[in-house]
């Protein structure tokens, strides 16, 4: 007889270790408010097993066993464990804990336990997170693994543990009484989304001008086309995503970047086509639609396209339930931009002997994430918190860095047609984008000894044994955007470009070649 299959609904269990009643209702109502109603609980005991906790959380520690109403998706266990550990350093004093929270689940077989210690029994699930199979449920009861901790062998805890079990199939197998069925019990509320256009009316309001003709809910958006400063308008287009940067987004609950991303790669991309924007869409879907962080959302999207003069003009929510995780969503976004026949910039006028002058990044901006993620999370086995010497901040923080919008310092020149081409660095690095704007008989030749590489490339290459070419490759190392120019007009541009504070810095040229 095999292995059960753990089915993908299962039972969350929450222990708590903690030293006055204060914390524990602190801790209780945090619980209650992300995971629902508590259905099962134990009772508080002196927690003996303290060797471990003591230096940190001092003597006296009780602990408490509780289980939630709501079922759980298994594969979420990791981003649940991140997530209590994120409230545990919240209520930590002088850089030490208070309580201690460690959330698992019960299933017909098994119940295990997320941590973010590696031991050879403990299998790895995701974002350097571990499920420990503490106990196996056979021949009616719970039977302890050799590293199950000693108090999950007390006969009272195991009888809570059967009794959470026994409560999960009453919740799996009890059909729900017959009653007409709602599109909010189907997974979309209607009032929900309403209420979500309510809050984030003020913040799109802002970034219309006198060309916008409509307010937001309308089936579409008005704009009127100002063509005054243009001898032949040419509309310029774009959309894009910001790929797996949302699992960062996911991890550490901090959203109102995400949207600054969006519209700053967005803009970026027509900026390298000669075009000033116009206005900016949005599509963003969730499995259930969470109010507070699609309000983070717009608040990014917002906040970038005003920097630019850019309208946001309208976007789609859509909610999706069983399509995306529970918690998550994704996010894409399209732009519309104008420039004059006569500076679009496609390349046409690059030459050899051209100039390359290269534009800081701010980190990874928007490319690159699943290899990166792959090196921390998986490779390094660090988590979103984790501090490297090499890094000022947590690789969560890191990895959130907003991608930069190069448009107010470099438009001007595009306006006084200094540059033959722009390159925007993003996927498919440095050789591969700035290529795609050349001739068959030119190439690319870069001094990749010109600038130094931002530490966080330096940190992956390391961690995950990456060829130098493959992180040529894959990630900008350093320079978001790359500017092509004769060599009569590079010092010209360089000198502008500082004057805006811009450490601008050559770094190769055009040459003849396949």
């Amino acid at each position: 007889m095999g292995t059960p299959e753990i089915p993908r609904e299962v039972k969350l269990i929450v222990a708590v270790t903690f030293q006055n009643d204060e914390q524990l209702r602190a801790v209780e109502d945090y619980l209650k408010e992300h995971f629902g109603e508590v259905d099962v609980r134990s009772a508080v005991y002196d927690f003996l097993y303290t060797d471990y906790y003591e230096a940190e959380m001092g003597e006296n520690l009780k602990k408490i066993f509780m289980s939630f109403e709501r079922l759980i998706n298994r594969e979420d266990l990791p981003t649940i464990k991140l997530f209590t550990n994120q409230y545990e350093q919240n209520l930590s004093v002088s850089g030490k804990r208070t309580v201690n929270i460690d959330p698992g689940y019960i299933c017909e077989a098994s119940l295990v336990l997320a941590t973010t210690k590696n031991f050879s029994h403990r299998i790895y699930l995701s974002s350097g997170v571990y499920g420990d199979s503490h106990l196996i449920y056979e021949n009616d009861a719970f039977k302890a693994m050799p590293w199950t901790y000693p108090d999950y062998r007390e006969q009272a805890v195991l009888e809570f543990f059967k009794k959470v079990r026994e409560r999960y199939f009453e919740q799996l197998h009890t059909p729900n009484p017959k009653s007409a069925v709602t599109y909010k019990e189907a997974g979309v509320d209607i009032n929900e989304g309403d209420r979500a256009v309510d809050k984030i009316k003020a913040m799109v309001r802002r970034t219309y001008g006198k060309n916008v003709l409509t307010e937001l809910g309308t089936f579409g958006g008005f704009y009127t086309l100002d063509t005054d400063e243009f001898n032949e308008p040419v509309l310029i287009s774009s959309v894009d995503g910001v790929g797996t940067k949302l699992k960062i987004a996911f991890a550490i609950g901090v959203h109102n970047t995400i949207g600054r991303c969006l519209v700053n790669h967005c803009v970026n991309d027509i900026l390298c086509c000669g075009a000033k924007p116009l206005f900016f869409l949005d599509y963003i879907a969730f499995a259930k639609l969470d109010v507070d962080i699609f309000t983070e959302i717009i608040y990014g999207l917002s906040e970038a396209c005003a920097e630019v003069e850019c309208a946001l003009i309208g976007g789609e929510t859509a909610e999706m339930p069983g399509f995306y995780r529970e918690g998550e969503y994704d996010i894409s976004g399209t732009i519309v931009g104008i420039a004059d026949k006569s500076r679009i910039i496609d390349g046409s006028k690059i030459s050899a002997g051209d100039v390359l002058i290269g534009l800081p990044s701010t980190g990874l901006h928007t490319n690159g994430y699943s290899l990166a993620r792959k090196v921390f999370f998986e490779i390094a086995q660090y988590s979103v918190y984790t501090r490297i010497p090499e890094l000022s901040c947590t690789i969560g923080e890191e990895l959130l860095k907003i991608h930069r919008c190069y448009f107010n310092e470099v438009y001007p020149l595009v306006q006084e047609g200094l540059f033959n081409g722009l390159a925007h660095i993003t996927g498919g690095g440095m050789i591969g984008n700035i290529s795609r704007l050349l001739a068959p008989e030119l190439k690319v030749k870069i001094d990749w000894s010109s600038w130094e590489w931002l530490p966080v490339f330096r940190v992956i290459q390391r961690l995950g044994n990456v060829s130098i070419e493959e992180m040529r490759r894959v990630f900008n190392l350093g320079i978001g955007m790359v500017i092509i120019a004769s060599q009569k007009n590079a010092s010209t541009i360089v000198e502008k470009l500082q004057a805006k504070n811009v450490q601008a810095v050559y770094i190769g040229s055009i040459i003849k070649g396949k």
